[in-house]
């Protein structure tokens, strides 16, 4: 029972730093506002990611917050290797064929494909070089499969 009410307790905690970060996000018109989403991502992150390891949530719940952890990421473009990372990490994640997992999966290479596109001619300090026009195709196409 106990163990039970304390998967229970860390799954609803989970899921408020997630929501937290997805209104901090959306609401974030200041860089203070902006880094306290991604740190309530981040703690979502590291609580789902325990909670997997149980077996107590699936894998594309761990890849959901990753995305979103990658979306927060990306406002600020010299994070660009950290935001990279994130939607990668997602890709990984989502290795099942659950229906979550291939909509993450989806996700995170329209992610991709987005952060290429965005960056074409952009070699500024933090910036990534230019996009490559096959990679940004190579990801939108198998966010479509």
């Amino acid at each position: 029972q106990a163990n039970e009410d304390n998967t229970a307790a860390r799954l609803i905690t989970a899921r408020q730093y997630h929501r937290m970060g997805e209104i901090l996000r959306q609401l974030a018109r200041t860089d203070d506002a902006a880094r306290e989403a991604v740190d309530a991502y981040r703690r979502a992150l590291e609580m789902y990611r325990a909670l997997a390891a149980a077996g107590d949530v699936t894998d594309g719940v761990v890849a959901q917050v990753l995305n979103d952890l990658g979306r927060a990421l990306s406002r600020d473009r010299r994070r660009y290797d950290e935001t990279r990372e994130c939607f990668e990490a997602a890709l990984k994640t989502a290795a099942d064929n659950s229906k979550l997992a291939r909509y993450e999966r989806a996700r995170a290479h329209d992610n991709l494909g987005l952060m290429q596109r965005g960056r074409r001619g952009r070699g500024s300090r933090g910036a990534a070089p230019g996009g490559d026009p096959t990679a940004i195709v190579a990801h939108h196409r198998e966010a479509l499969r």
